[in-house]
């Protein structure tokens, strides 16, 4: 979500978030923010022709000028949002953004495993910790024999929820078999307070180290983005970010 929000600075008017979290997704909540109605409440026929001004009928929007789009406003509902309704979705929030961050759910459900499949970028949150290097090689094993992610789309970011690390980035990268993008720093009490003050950290405290590790994310992902559609104009293949 602050992802999001820190595109939206450097992009106004032109990024949007998709919460996939369809049991529990807080996106909007965690911006003090109350959806209109969500991807949950509408059909796959009206998500294929949908068109801009039908799609503003159902995100809400932040002050940083962010469009979120909610999954489902109440667990139930999440139910109803199939693999086709995230493909369609994403299709839509991409032709009218330049940027569309989308938030999965750490299930491979129908919806998540199209979001991946649809994704330009895969950010895999990490966490310096025996249980969760098992999992992300899991991930892995998944990413490349099952739904087939190329290693090229993954970005590793290894978060620091505590102020300790239980194993060292070069253990973890050693027996993950590939380096870590960026080391997220332990944020203290900011990512708390923000939450619970319903703001985004990037704009409550943007000089705090975990803000400012943020923003290099997002901008890191620009140049990369920019080098790939360079690329693409001289290969004919598609660049990391839908651009308008």
């Amino acid at each position: 979500m602050n992802l999001a929000v820190s595109y939206a600075q450097m992009h106004p008017d032109a990024v949007a978030l998709l919460d996939l979290s369809l049991t529990f997704g807080h996106c909007a909540l965690l911006l003090n923010l109350m959806p209109k109605s969500s991807l949950s409440a509408m059909t796959v026929d009206a998500l294929s022709r949908i068109d801009r001004e039908g799609l503003e009928n159902y995100v809400v929007a932040h002050s940083s000028t962010l469009r979120i789009l909610e999954g489902a406003t109440r667990p139930e509902e999440g139910e109803a949002v199939t693999g086709e309704h995230a493909r369609l979705a994403i299709e839509a929030m991409r032709r009218y953004n330049e940027v569309t961050v989308i938030d999965t759910s750490s299930n491979f459900t129908d919806a998540t495993i199209s979001a991946l499949e649809a994704a330009d970028k895969v950010i895999l949150v990490c966490t310096p910790e025996l249980t969760t290097l098992r999992d992300i090689r899991e991930c892995q094993r998944i990413f490349q024999s099952v739904i087939k992610v190329s290693k090229e789309k993954i970005f590793y970011l290894m978060n620091t929820p505590v102020p300790f690390k239980a194993l060292p980035n070069d253990q973890f990268e050693s027996a993950l078999g590939r380096r870590v993008d960026v080391d997220m720093p332990f944020g203290q009490d900011v990512p708390s307070r923000a939450a619970t003050r319903g703001e985004a950290l990037v704009q409550l405290q943007p000089g705090a180290d975990i803000a400012r590790a943020i923003d290099r994310i997002a901008k890191l992902l620009e140049e990369e983005a920019s080098g790939a559609m360079k690329q693409s104009d001289k290969r004919g293949i598609s660049g990391f970010f839908s651009r308008g």
